[in-house]
């Protein structure tokens, strides 16, 4: 989607799709949500070399595949907000670099080889913690979420935030959106159409659509993006839904 024109659409990850736009990829952002997840579990610590707590990972190394990672945002987004973490303390171990050329990274991102295994770090006390979804975490070790009470502190910031962590949405090639926007709206017609069939009692909260129903949690995002030195742009969700809301009647 972002290094080539085979695709007229497609699901991005959040946070690539604004360093994509960013480095001026004609892309335009359709208000449809493809996976979110609550975050708050995403980031694990072996205690077999001790426990921690999230402000000891000052001054330590975290793994994560790529400093621009979605998933990477949100955590050092909740370490920031809610424990004080300064986030620029902290030694970012990354087996990846972002996927949209032209994007630099902090000076504090330590690149390891792209066949690292992140989690054996963990396990070798390497890194003295890992962002990872669970369902990745190594075997082995004393493993424990780093943050306490990660259920609770998600519902928590659902409902601070009014909303859940957004990971991938649906994107469209920018002339495609100028010159057909009859393609966009039967585009999000389906989209939509295959939410209430997958979802018929509409209680979903991880697969969010309408430019209201997303506005807060991607401002949110976008000033995380800033403020991590992912993006330098001041982005916020009424520009990114500018294109959508010209042609999107629905979509409020």
């Amino acid at each position: 989607m972002v290094e080539g024109d085979t695709f007229d659409g497609g699901e991005l990850a959040l946070a690539t799709f604004l360093q994509a736009k960013e480095q001026d990829v004609p892309l335009s952002l359709l208000p449809a949500v493809m996976g979110g997840a609550n975050h708050h579990r995403s980031i694990t610590y072996n205690a077999e070399f001790g426990e921690i707590i999230p402000r000891d990972i000052e001054g330590r190394r975290v793994a994560v595949r790529s400093y621009s990672q979605t998933t990477g945002v949100w955590v050092r987004g909740f370490l920031c907000e809610d424990f004080g973490v300064d986030l620029d303390r902290v030694t970012w171990v990354c087996a990846s670099g972002p996927h949209v050329a032209g994007c630099a990274e902090p000076a504090n991102v330590e690149r390891v080889p792209t066949d690292t295994n992140l989690g054996q770090m963990l396990l070798s006390g390497e890194v003295s913690a890992l962002i990872v979804g669970v369902e990745a975490l190594p075997k082995g070790g004393e493993l424990r979420p780093l943050i306490p009470l990660p259920n609770e502190a998600a519902c928590k910031w659902s409902e601070r935030h009014h909303g859940v962590p957004i990971n991938h949405m649906f994107v469209l090639r920018s002339d495609l959106v100028k010159n057909r926007p009859d393609v966009v709206e039967e585009v999000y017609r389906m989209l939509s159409q295959a939410k209430a069939m997958a979802q018929p009692d509409g209680k979903s909260e991880f697969i969010r659509f309408g430019i209201g129903a997303n506005a807060s949690v991607i401002d949110l995002f976008c000033k995380l993006c800033r403020d991590q030195h992912i993006v330098r742009t001041n982005f916020d969700a009424d520009a990114l839904f500018q294109d959508a809301r010209k042609i999107l009647r629905d979509a409020s």
